[in-house]
């Protein structure tokens, strides 16, 4: 894992994957193959051999399913938070946590890189999902120790929300195996915030 210290991890139990997970996987798979903007509902029921109303019924559109994909993502960095270790500055901690995020990118990134890309190109879908995206990095500086509630925490999630954006770009750009442009651009970046009225 490319994170500065290993994150503690609690053992998953394995299972068959429901029709959503089914779906998702199905959809990354294909958004990888063909980019995102040529899927489509019909088109994942036909990959999976599916009823199309089964599949509807579960995800009526591409963006309940990018929603999702991207929901993903946050439920498995904090399957891997199991406490708050005080011997760690809470800059670190973050630095821990949205590696283990970059990680879970990386493990389907093609699949995930189509989808940034494909919204990216869609600026009624950033709009649309920018609550959600400064949600779950309330959500990442909650799993940190870090304030995200009060007033001043807010303005936290919402720095941390641009500061993520930039650093994502770096990630689409950084083709190497260790994702090491990523993690220089995500310190220098959480360097910043640390700066900035103690934002960290």
């Amino acid at each position: 894992m490319a994170t500065k210290k290993t994150a503690k991890a609690k053992p998953g139990r394995k299972s068959k994957p429901d029709l959503a997970d089914r779906i998702a996987d199905a959809a990354l798979e294909f958004a990888a193959r063909e980019g995102w903007a040529s899927l489509s509902v019909p088109k994942v029921a036909d990959a999976l051999s599916e009823p199309l109303g089964r599949v509807i019924g579960v995800y009526p559109t591409t963006g309940r399913i990018a929603s999702a994909l991207l929901s993903r993502i946050d439920e498995h960095v904090l399957s891997q938070v199991q406490d708050i270790d005080d011997s760690e500055t809470p800059r670190d901690r973050l630095f821990e946590i949205l590696m283990i995020r970059f990680d879970a990118l990386q493990r389907h990134r093609s699949g995930y890189e189509a989808l940034i890309r494909g919204l990216s190109r869609r600026p009624a879908s950033i709009l649309k999902r920018a609550p959600a995206l400064v949600h779950s990095m309330a959500l990442m500086l909650i799993a940190s120790g870090i304030d995200a509630s009060s007033p001043f925490g807010m303005i936290r999630a919402h720095a941390l929300t641009i500061a993520y954006g930039a650093v994502l770009r770096t990630w689409l750009a950084d083709d190497s195996d260790d994702m090491a442009k990523t993690m220089s651009a995500l310190d220098q970046a959480l360097d910043r915030l640390e700066r900035m009225q103690s934002l960290i």
